[in-house]
């Protein structure tokens, strides 16, 4: 009887044993399921908040790009362009091909790892087709930008290499303009000037001014090596008038007589000029003898 009650009891623990193993295995895998799926979960966490990560970046590289094109539309509009508006403009433009460039690439990784993914976001694909279009419209515009500019360059270089042209011609003509100036200037000084000289008979014939006189024979005047020195230079459209300071003059040089007057004072003569083309048409030289 005894030994009948302890096989049972060692029946009993080792069904006992049994099953406290048997829970204990069951036990072991449903720990070992949870970490699994513990990790699974915090992959795809991962994964879904990369994918939100990257469509933020992409949104705030768009937005960006949209206040940049609204510069660009307003600076480009502009009719004169000078060079720091050109510098800052191309600057801009470079900053956005670089933002678009970023987002294509990241665009380009978000349709791999969703294609490669197990998990299907809903709107997510929806979301990555319209963030392509929208690059894709922003590359074709900065493109149509860049023409335009490279356009507006080239005219605004034709331009100045015409205003350049039309300067230099110009100049040249100013250059022209006043040799002509200066040509008409010496021209006129020379028209207009005259030499006068008055002295005693022997003051103009120690300068060759006058000759010999002969007993039946007037002197004859500026005869050839008279000094040129010993006259005034003035010119005719200034002097009008010529004292004399003398009461007995000759004049010995041609002169019609209706183009000057003599006008007497107390002590002298003063010659008046009434007309100057007219007086010095027949001699730029006048010789007066006084005594």
């Amino acid at each position: 009887m005894q030994k009948v009650v302890f096989n049972i009891v060692i029946i009993v623990f080792a069904f006992f044993v049994s099953c406290v193993q048997t829970d204990s295995q069951k036990d072991s895998s449903i720990i070992q399921d949870f970490d699994s799926l513990q990790r699974e979960k915090e992959r795809l966490e991962c994964e879904i908040n990369n994918y939100f990560n990257e469509i933020e970046t992409i949104e705030e590289n768009l937005s960006q790009i949209e206040e940049l094109e609204w510069f660009l539309s307003i600076q480009s509009t502009g009719e004169n362009l000078n060079n720091n508006v050109t510098e800052t403009i191309n600057k801009k433009i470079d900053y956005i091909s670089l933002l678009l460039k970023n987002n294509a690439v990241k665009i380009d990784s978000l349709k791999n790892q969703y294609k490669n993914s197990l998990l299907n976001i809903s709107g997510l694909e929806k979301t990555i087709s319209r963030l392509t279009r929208k690059i894709s419209e922003q590359s074709v515009y900065i493109e149509q930008l860049k023409n335009e500019l490279t356009k507006r360059d080239e005219l605004i270089l034709q331009r100045d290499i015409a205003i350049k042209g039309m300067a230099n011609s110009i100049e040249i003509l100013e250059d022209e303009n006043a040799q002509k100036d200066e040509i008409i200037e010496e021209q006129s000084q020379t028209i207009h000037t005259a030499y006068y000289v008055f002295g005693t008979y022997k003051e103009l014939k120690q300068q060759k001014i006058l000759t010999n006189k002969g007993l039946f024979s007037k002197p004859k005047v500026l005869q050839k090596d008279f000094n040129r020195d010993f006259f005034l230079k003035i010119d005719t459209r200034e002097v009008v008038s010529i004292p004399l300071y003398s009461k007995k003059i000759k004049i010995h040089t041609p002169h019609p007589p209706k183009s000057y007057t003599l006008e007497e004072t107390e002590d002298s003569y003063v010659l008046t000029i009434l007309n100057s083309i007219v007086f010095w048409e027949v001699s730029k030289y006048l010789v007066i003898e006084v005594d």
